[in-house]
């Protein structure tokens, strides 16, 4: 039972790397390619944060542990609200812009509603996979519409967010080999995430269900917790809040 605890721990820190590792390659990579940098916020970071939840939900979904997948889903984003909002609140109070009222907050409402829905019949098919999936495509073309619609300092400060993650002077062959880094460790930590939960669950006698919905679910929001607790002390509440956001949509609509 021992080994078994620290292998979770030891799985949800490598899911933090591999999500550090993929965000890193894949965004300068894309930038070497001359892609914009806030094309890439909206994509390919905003994707990163959600990589521990997507990679642990599908090999559950592979390993026909369907309960915990979901479970890690509605969990993840019951997380991220309560227990990343709230930590980040606890460094510094956290403001919210008018726009993520008004733009993306509803969407994060409505986006659990349409799984509701969806989840009615007791599953979540293909079909239903596939709304999920053009609904993400859309949100991430409606917030690049938006974004371009915005006075140019926004899109400046977008960009100047996500800048952090480029590098220029490093060939395209190491962020390549970042991403397969990334994406192996990502893998390889959520086989043990799913196997050390599934045995702790059998141990103690608790569903798989409820087991991914708080141990699981708590582990897979490592990233979203450090970034918005770090932003939160840098005194850059709307980075902490969007984060959140933009993560929740991300997670029901991808995952």
């Amino acid at each position: 039972m021992v080994f078994t605890i620290f292998q979770l721990i030891g799985g949800f820190f490598l899911l933090y790397l591999g999500a550090e590792w993929l965000v890193h390659g894949a965004s300068r990579l894309a930038k070497s390619l001359g892609v914009k940098p806030l094309v890439i916020g909206l994509t390919v970071v905003a994707f990163g944060t959600s990589a521990p939840e997507l990679l642990v939900s599908v090999t559950a979904a592979l390993k026909k542990e369907s309960a915990i997948a979901l479970g890690n889903v509605i969990g993840s984003n019951i997380a991220n609200i309560g227990l990343v909002l709230g930590i980040s609140a606890l460094f510094w109070p956290l403001k919210c812009s008018v726009t993520t009222v008004k733009r993306e907050i509803p969407i994060m409402i409505l986006s659990p509603a349409l799984l509701y829905l969806f989840t009615i019949n007791g599953k979540v098919g293909s079909s239903e996979g596939l709304i999920l999936f053009i609904c993400l495509c859309l949100f991430i073309g409606y917030n690049y519409f938006f974004i371009r619609r915005e006075p140019p300092q926004v899109a400046t400060e977008v960009s100047k967010i996500y800048g952090t993650f480029f590098n220029n002077g490093n060939t395209k062959l190491k962020w390549c080999g970042l991403i397969i880094l990334g994406l192996g460790t990502l893998l390889v930590s959520a086989h043990f995430v799913i196997h050390s939960a599934v045995t702790i669950a059998e141990s103690i006698g608790i569903s798989h269900k409820f087991i991914g919905l708080t141990l699981v679910a708590v582990g897979t929001s490592l990233p979203e917790l450090i970034t918005s607790a770090v932003a939160a002390l840098r005194k850059e509440p709307d980075i902490s809040v969007g984060n959140v956001v933009g993560s929740n949509i991300f997670n029901i609509f991808s995952v």
